[in-house]
């Protein structure tokens, strides 16, 4: 019975021995543990900025490229729509002052549609897109080609020849015109609608 305390004294200041000589492996465990979690959270981090940043690409090309890209576009259709009024106008004016007006007109309409290219040429827009303008404005040249004939035959009071031009011949440039134009609202509309599905993947996507 008196050997009983000294023997439990002799195991429990083992135990506390054999603790002090386990101790350093346990923080050497502990800090390679949190070092592992802080490398882990480290590329966790990474990764979403590198999303992030993707994101912010996509949205930006919209935002700055794409959705202006669209309006010019449609505006360059409204432009071509407003100058066949305005060549209309001349040929059902009943006066010089009412030619004048048209041909006022007609100038503003080719200077807007001129700036209208311009501005969506300055834009991030790609080869397609350039060889659409391209052809837009040679499209355009051949319009105010068959236009300056019909304003001649519409001053000279040769209504029905004036007509006939309208009809026909610059008709048909103003068709080649819209389907360019369709082309190019058809291109940009894909291009924009491509970069919304990629921006809404690296939002909602797991993986970027």
């Amino acid at each position: 019975m008196i050997l009983l305390p000294a023997v439990v004294s002799i195991a429990a200041a083992s135990f506390c021995s054999e603790l002090v000589m386990k101790r350093p492996k346990i923080k050497n465990a502990l800090a390679g543990a949190f070092m592992l979690m802080g490398i882990m959270f480290s590329g966790f981090a990474a990764y979403s900025v590198i999303c992030l940043q993707k994101t912010n690409s996509y949205v930006g090309d919209l935002a700055t490229a794409w959705m202006p890209s669209t309006g010019s576009a449609q505006t360059i259709a409204v432009n071509v729509w407003q100058l066949r009024v305005a060549y209309r106008d001349h040929i059902l004016a009943t006066d010089d002052a009412g030619r004048s007006k048209a041909e006022t007109r007609i100038s503003d309409v080719n200077n807007a549609l001129q700036s209208t290219i311009a501005a969506y040429e300055s834009l991030d827009t790609t080869n397609q897109d350039a060889k659409i303008t391209d052809g837009i404005r040679a499209d355009l040249q051949a319009y105010a080609a068959s236009g300056a004939r019909l304003l001649d035959f519409s001053r000279q009071g040769q209504d029905e020849k004036a007509i006939t031009a309208l009809i026909l011949r610059h008709h048909q440039s103003e068709t080649e015109f819209l389907q360019r134009q369709r082309n190019l609202s058809r291109q940009t509309r894909r291009e924009r609608k491509r970069l919304s599905r990629e921006a809404s993947r690296s939002i909602t996507h797991r993986w970027c």
